[in-house]
């Protein structure tokens, strides 16, 4: 049945692009085919996230049997903020109110699924004029449907990209600064996501697309190589319990290692460098008086840069690699103009590469791995 799933998905994905340029009408209201297009294919991302069996993911089974029961154990919502060992209050809290609808683990799966399709959705809605792209960038290099402590920190970067484009807009804005510190309370590692924050503040600076380029990728480089080496002896110091992890690499062959990571991640956040360098020629060429949506992708260039390069450095270490998960969110909107901005043999070159490229790594996991399979709850 995996392998089924995953081509249903990616057939799914392609075949909807068709509506995301079409007009609905029902009566006097008329409906985008782009909110038509991530309506139905992100309902479909839900079943299947939402719907995935506790024994779909390496420590679902674990949240399952004793997370969730726990969390819904607890006499009330403040007790869980008051403990001072539990860290992702924000997370739990939410687990909580939906422990009062159902203690069936099912049901976290599924309300933990509903906020990250519905996040990514909106994301891409507001973000990027060629939704179809940007949703399947998603699709095939997030590997959305695995363990509950990876579908835990999608819970956050929702909320902090989210934050990003309200903030842009309003930095004054109570939700956006709201979603942002939900994002930290509901997983640590999202608070690098702050640096997309120094790139949006640098890119209303700096006014050359190549300059704010190289500044985020120079910094990437030099932060980069000193963490790769440092972090661990960082970790072994004041986390002594968590240096294993960053002591453990991925084994590098992309088509038998069995997480299907290694040399993978590399060549994945080495697409995503490649879409950046594209989006960054793209937006030299824009005027200063370019549209609101333009400049909000300028904005993101920089975190972009930074989670290309950082996942390049970081591929081969089995957990360093989540670091910048959140701002690879920001490459969506990135292929998106890319792939509206060409013309042409070039749009046709792009796009093929991109599908190309993206699909080696989703179907690997299908495909390649046959230890890992997909199982709905309702089998």
């Amino acid at each position: 049945m995996t392998a089924q799933v995953w081509v249903f998905l990616w057939v799914s994905c392609l075949l909807l692009s068709y509506v995301q340029n079409k007009t609905f009408k029902l009566g006097r209201l008329r409906y985008s085919g782009r909110a038509f297009y991530l309506l139905v294919f992100f309902f479909l991302i839900l079943i299947v996230m939402g719907g995935r069996a506790t024994s779909v993911g390496n420590d679902t089974w674990n949240y399952a049997v004793n997370i969730f029961p726990a969390v819904a154990a607890e006499p009330n919502i403040m007790s869980i903020w008051k403990d001072e060992t539990n860290t992702g209050s924000v997370f739990w809290s939410f687990f909580y109110i939906v422990s009062t609808l159902s203690s069936d683990p099912q049901m976290y799966i599924s309300a933990g699924s509903f906020v990250v399709s519905i996040g990514v959705a909106y994301f891409i809605y507001k973000t990027s004029e060629n939704v179809a792209i940007a949703s399947f960038v998603f699709l095939c290099s997030t590997l959305f449907v695995q363990s509950m402590t990876a579908a835990r920190q999608y819970f956050g970067i929702v909320m902090a990209i989210n934050a990003f484009v309200i903030l842009w807009h309003n930095k004054k804005s109570l939700i956006g600064w709201g979603l942002l510190m939900g994002s930290f309370g509901v997983h640590a590692v999202n608070m690098a996501f702050l640096l997309s924050f120094v790139g949006a503040f640098l890119s209303r600076k700096i006014h050359r697309p190549w300059i704010l380029f190289l500044i985020a990728a120079v910094f990437s480089v030099i932060v980069g190589e000193t963490l790769e080496v440092g972090l661990p002896l960082i970790v072994e110091i004041v986390m002594p319990q968590y240096a294993g992890y960053f002591n453990t690499a991925w084994d590098q062959n992309v088509f038998t290692s069995q997480e299907g990571y290694g040399l993978g991640v590399f060549m994945v956040h080495a697409m995503f460098l490649c879409i950046t360098l594209l989006a960054t020629y793209l937006l030299s060429k824009e005027r200063r008086t370019a549209s609101e949506r333009t400049k909000l992708l300028y904005a993101m260039l920089p975190g972009a840069v930074i989670a290309a390069v950082f996942g390049m450095i970081f591929s081969g270490n089995m957990v360093a690699p989540r670091i910048v998960q959140s701002m690879n969110f920001l490459i969506l909107p990135l292929a998106s103009y890319c792939a509206n901005e060409l013309k042409g043999g070039q749009r046709w070159a792009f796009l093929i590469w991109l599908i190309l490229g993206f699909s080696i790594d989703f179907y690997r996991l299908a495909f390649v791995h046959t230890d890992y399979i997909y199982e709905a709850v309702w089998m």
